[in-house]
């Protein structure tokens, strides 16, 4: 769940799965 390769979430959580829904649909690898 740890997000090294994406910037630190400006707000917390949320904004943490936003980023990771649109990285998952512009097909970067989720880990």
């Amino acid at each position: 769940m740890n997000g090294g390769m994406f910037l630190p979430p400006p707000t917390g959580v949320v904004p943490a799965n936003v980023v990771r829904i649109e990285v998952g649909i512009a097909g970067y690898p989720l880990v």
